[in-house]
């Protein structure tokens, strides 16, 4: 007997696809945090928003947490 295990796959720019496991996952996910944590302790310093790529990449990064 055969048991089929339905994993998230990933679609690579050439169009293959590959899945990737829940372990993959939660270590993507907990890279992305410690990222965010890390922009936002810069952000503190940027008070006024001068450096727009930054929180910029704040807001994508949450986006990116909050889908997965």
């Amino acid at each position: 007997m055969l048991l089929f295990i339905k994993l998230p796959l990933l679609i690579l720019p050439d169009g293959e696809r590959m899945a990737h496991s829940k372990k993959d996952l939660s270590r993507k996910k907990a890279n992305l945090k410690a990222r965010l944590a890390e922009l936002e302790k810069k952000a503190k310093l940027d008070p006024l928003k001068r450096d727009k790529n930054l929180h910029s990449e704040i807001e994508d990064l949450k986006k990116k947490i909050e889908d997965k």
